[in-house]
């Protein structure tokens, strides 16, 4: 039986599984660039980066195709996911940028914040190193931004939310 967009029952829940995947991934492929921006970590980041991870390898398998393309095609739905949306040429790119996209966050996730120009090592209230402010917009995002870009962000994180975080005392060298 077929579904009113001629597709198969079967082949057009896939395809909603499938944008259902995409989504999770281009979630998890923005959440990576947040957290390389503003100098969060936790076990989201490293279950997205892993989800990220296993993808790309699974791509680069299927020769550069998403590993559910041929899956798709066997249950009678012939349009690949990203054609939906975007012109031929620039769904058959879509997968390839989207990996240089991902694989430039992971790699500014990895090189981490102290060694960027103008930046000091995030630190939370106390002076622990390495753990995100506990208040709600993070000003690493505005000295990342200016750090990569050359520019102040636009929208700068409100100082009256900041002024309430108490100033990290400087370590005492030895």
């Amino acid at each position: 039986m077929s579904s009113r967009h001629g597709l198969s029952r079967a082949a057009l829940a896939f395809r909603l599984v499938h944008a259902a995947i995409t989504a999770g991934f281009l979630l998890a492929i923005a959440y990576v660039w947040w957290c390389a921006l503003s100098g969060r970590r936790g076990a989201l980041l490293r279950i997205a980066v892993t989800a990220l991870i296993g993808e790309g390898v699974l791509v680069i398998a299927n020769r550069g195709d998403c590993p559910l393309g041929g899956l798709q095609e066997r249950l009678g739905d012939p349009v690949p996911l990203f054609e939906l949306a975007l012109a031929p040429k620039a769904a058959r790119r879509a997968v390839p940028v989207l990996g240089v996209i991902t694989a430039a966050g992971v790699a500014l996730l990895a090189k981490g914040t102290d060694d960027l120009p103008g930046l000091e090592p995030n630190r939370a209230p106390g002076g622990q190193p390495g753990r995100p402010a506990e208040f709600p917009c993070s000003p690493r995002v505005g000295c990342r931004w200016q750090a990569l870009t050359g520019s102040k962000p636009r929208f700068p994180p409100d100082e009256r939310i900041l002024s309430d975080v108490p100033n990290p005392a400087p370590a005492e060298s030895a």
